[in-house]
């Protein structure tokens, strides 16, 4: 068997902005890294990857959102390795600014069992490896996005109606391809007089 080394520098999202909603699926802004190419990974390294998209449902809601997380699923192929794994926003969600809500922690699993963010284990030949980078935090009051930005992201399978609707109190037709102007507005009324009580409490 001839040893080999892989590293895999996952980085990836950014936080929303004053101006645009977070970058996604980018590399790191600060060194020439970036996560590698399936093809040439596959071709150069015992390693099949089985997954590798984005994930909906994870970016800090906001006026502008944070940029949606990527996710990575390997599958060794050797006979044995050791895996070791240095993953950060686990335990700290990345937050959001100017009213923005966080974007959802990272996350790792190995052959389906949730492991912490610092890990070395031995691996074996079948074992399946699976990260999942935090979402970005998103910037501004999530209420004031416009509604046709969050109707967008469901149709992009980034965000879920559910979701549209908890996070920025958009209500979406009965096509689901635009969002119901009457009922978001009142649900949005309701949202927003829900958050002056809170307030009022504190």
């Amino acid at each position: 068997r001839r040893p080999f080394i892989y590293v895999d520098f996952a980085c990836g999202t950014w936080g929303g902005r004053p101006y645009a909603d977070g970058l996604e699926g980018n590399a790191n802004m600060f060194a020439n890294m970036a996560s590698h190419s399936v093809e040439v990974t596959e071709a150069e390294q015992p390693v099949q990857v089985l997954r590798y998209d984005l994930v909906a449902d994870r970016m800090g809601p906001g006026t502008y959102r944070g940029g949606a997380p990527y996710r990575r699923e390997y599958r060794f192929l050797e006979h044995e390795a050791v895996l070791q794994v240095r993953a950060d926003r686990m335990a700290f969600q990345p937050y959001g600014l100017s009213g923005g809500g966080p974007g959802e922690p990272a996350a790792n699993y190995l052959n389906g069992e949730a492991v912490p963010s610092k890990i070395t284990r031995n691996i074996q030949e079948g074992d399946v490896f699976l990260h999942e980078l935090a979402g970005g935090g998103g910037w501004g009051d999530p209420l004031a996005r416009e509604p046709a930005a969050v109707v967008q992201d469901v149709l992009n399978e980034l965000l879920s109606p559910e979701r549209a609707e908890r996070d920025y109190g958009v209500v979406l037709g009965s096509d689901g391809r635009a969002a119901d102007e009457a009922a978001t507005a009142r649900l949005r009324a309701s949202m927003r007089a829900r958050q002056a009580d809170s307030r009022a409490a504190e």
